[in-house]
């Protein structure tokens, strides 16, 4: 779902006062940490301008944060 917010042009902010939700709704759901009701599904679809069945693709590219370092042996 960021791959296609960020495609469209929204911030995380402008996609949340979209859909009605809250700014960490969507950090939560670009995280991973939170899946969606099909209500909210439908939500996000209108709001990126796509269908529902776009947001269960695949990214088409990784973008990936620095993380932990590795653990020392």
């Amino acid at each position: 779902m960021a791959e296609l917010r960020a495609a469209t042009g929204l911030t995380q902010a402008a996609l949340a006062e979209e859909v009605g939700v809250s700014l960490r709704y969507v950090q939560a759901i670009e995280g991973g940490r939170q899946n969606l009701k099909v209500l909210s599904l439908s939500r996000f679809a209108d709001a990126l301008g796509t269908s529902m069945a776009d947001l269960f693709s695949k990214p088409k590219t990784r973008k990936r944060g620095p993380g932990r370092p590795p653990k020392a042996p």
